[in-house]
């Protein structure tokens, strides 16, 4: 995935368009390439206090060890517009200022909504 658009390519086939309300955890190796991993989180929306903040990154972080990923993908798959709330905005930057973390990078989020998805 060495560009954006190819990026957001992968999150429409893997992700498509929004059925329910989750969060996706995409991996990437050092080289761009997907890792044949993804964490659905089930009922995680971006509006996330400090402790689902850093639940969510400390199995992003555990789970890259594992498979040896140096990128993360992050899709939040939610029903609605592809307009995003104020808090969605707000939850969406904080889950961002975590990273990198332990070596893991943050190549993009994006927005699965009930018609598509977006890159934020």
């Amino acid at each position: 995935m060495p560009d954006d658009v190819s990026l957001a390519g992968l999150v429409d086939e893997m992700v498509g368009a929004a059925i329910r309300s989750q969060l996706w955890l995409l991996y990437l190796d050092a080289d761009d390439r997907p890792i044949p991993v993804a964490t659905p989180l089930e009922d995680v929306a971006p509006e996330l206090d400090d402790a689902e903040i850093d639940h969510v990154t400390g199995l992003a972080r555990e789970t890259a060890r594992m498979v040896a990923a140096a990128q993360l993908v992050l899709v939040w798959e939610r029903e609605g517009g592809p307009a995003l709330t104020v808090g969605e905005r707000a939850g969406i930057a904080r889950v961002a200022e975590r990273y990198p973390d332990g070596g893991l990078r943050l190549r993009r989020q994006f927005l699965s909504h009930s018609t598509g998805v977006v890159a934020l």
